[in-house]
């Protein structure tokens, strides 16, 4: 092969990996702007519980968010037999603590406290029979709850 003949495949293989980026790029974009929900995975709790002024404590008790969630948009959907009770803790816009709010059972909406920018959620099993979360069942509590908030 001639050097001019290496040099022009290399140039035309190069065009065709940048295309075919682009495109890629393109496509993941305009799906990732189609979708303007996200539901909280089980991922995003850790086994804990919060105190009287919506601070960490160490617990095994109960699962809390890890990190603070916007409230925009937040809806909350319960299993029909669900066994765990929900928590909803209020921050402002500065992630300081307002309030905390029980999550209702009964599907109405969560009612959250005035200022209320951002949330942490608490779940506490209600029928645990040794009264401790084990990691095993973490995920299996966390998908009782499904909590959808705004990207």
């Amino acid at each position: 092969m001639s050097r001019k003949r290496t040099k022009t495949l290399i140039i035309i293989a190069f065009i065709l990996i940048a295309a075919l980026s682009i495109s890629l790029i393109v496509a993941f974009t305009r799906i990732d702007k189609g979708i303007k929900t996200r539901d909280i995975s089980w991922t995003e709790y850790s086994i804990g519980a919060f105190d009287e002024s919506g601070k960490v404590i160490e617990s095994k008790e109960a699962l809390i968010t890890k990190d603070f969630i916007t409230v925009d948009g937040a809806t909350f959907e319960l299993e029909e037999d669900a066994k765990i009770s929900y928590q909803v803790l209020c921050y402002n816009a500065d992630q300081e603590y307002i309030a905390t709010v029980d999550g209702p059972t009964d599907g109405t909406a969560v009612t959250f406290a005035e200022g209320t920018k951002y949330m942490r959620i608490q779940i506490t099993p209600t029928a645990d029979e040794d009264g401790e979360i084990s990691l095993l069942e973490k995920s299996g509590y966390a998908k009782q709850l499904t909590v959808t908030v705004n990207k």
